[in-house]
């Protein structure tokens, strides 16, 4: 009796970005350190990422962003100077403590702890020449996808947010891995993508230029955003069941564009 073919193993990569500190004037972003771990969390639980025989998920995760909002909020909460309801002290204990509770040391080992519920491997990115330096380490013709979901700009992937004077939000160049990047690091990383993989898709504000970039250099199916996602449907009621769908028409203008393989 003839064996059924090997299946050759192939890495879905999700990456992860980062809340930053918390800033009371911009109630808009990261109420909650969890804001990007919750997605994925729940689309791998409810089994919304169609896993294909062999394919292993991967959790790339910008540690910078995570330690320093632990630093900010079990700071802040000692603070009795601060007004309590303008700088969620309540919201921002309560994550501390249940954090604490789950035998996790702070948020980073908490979403460490996270993935391996989840079956998924986890690698802590130090910077954004981390991210390059993992996807050159990979097999080649190994990873099938990578999505990313995380504060974005039309610049590219922001890793880490701050604030400018004027309280909008930014991030520095060191936390971002930018549009340009790709077609600079193409000479390698174009090895180690399966172009008959399923889509990357990149969740966060403005990605539609990464998209299109990833879709023209590495010739895989890209899907991104024209303008915002809103992130805060993931805890509101939908008519629509599935929660990456939701965020893919979270706004009426956020124009979720998909880019077919090359």
């Amino acid at each position: 009796m003839t064996k059924p073919p090997k299946l050759k193993p192939s890495t879905f990569i999700v990456l992860i970005g980062g809340p930053g500190k918390f800033a009371p004037c911009d109630r808009e972003h990261d109420e909650t350190w969890t804001n990007y771990i919750v997605p994925i969390q729940v689309a791998t639980k409810a089994d919304q990422l169609d896993l294909s025989p062999g394919e292993t998920l991967q959790w790339w995760v910008y540690a910078p962003a995570y330690r320093e909002r632990w630093e900010d909020d079990t700071t802040v909460v000692k603070d009795p100077k601060l007004d309590k309801g303008r700088n969620l002290i309540d919201s921002r204990q309560k994550a501390i403590n249940k954090v604490k509770s789950s035998g996790a040391t702070d948020y980073l080992d908490r979403i460490r702890n996270m993935a391996a519920t989840m079956k998924a491997s986890f690698k802590a990115l130090e910077s954004p020449d981390d991210f390059w330096k993992e996807l050159n380490a990979l097999p080649e013709n190994s990873v099938s996808r990578l999505w990313y979901i995380g504060h974005a700009s039309s610049d590219g992937l922001m890793l880490k947010l701050i604030h400018d004077g004027s309280c909008r939000p930014a991030a520095n160049t060191s936390d971002m891995i930018l549009v340009e990047d790709i077609a600079k690091n193409a000479g390698t990383v174009s090895k180690k993508m399966k172009t008959k993989g399923k889509p990357s898709k990149f969740y966060g504000c403005f990605t539609e230029k990464f998209a299109e970039q990833w879709n023209t250099v590495f010739g895989t199916a890209a899907e991104g955003a024209i303008a915002k996602i809103d992130f805060g449907v993931t805890d509101r009621p939908s008519k629509i069941p599935q929660l990456l769908p939701r965020l893919e028409q979270s706004k009426p203008d956020t124009g979720w564009t998909r880019l077919p393989a090359k």
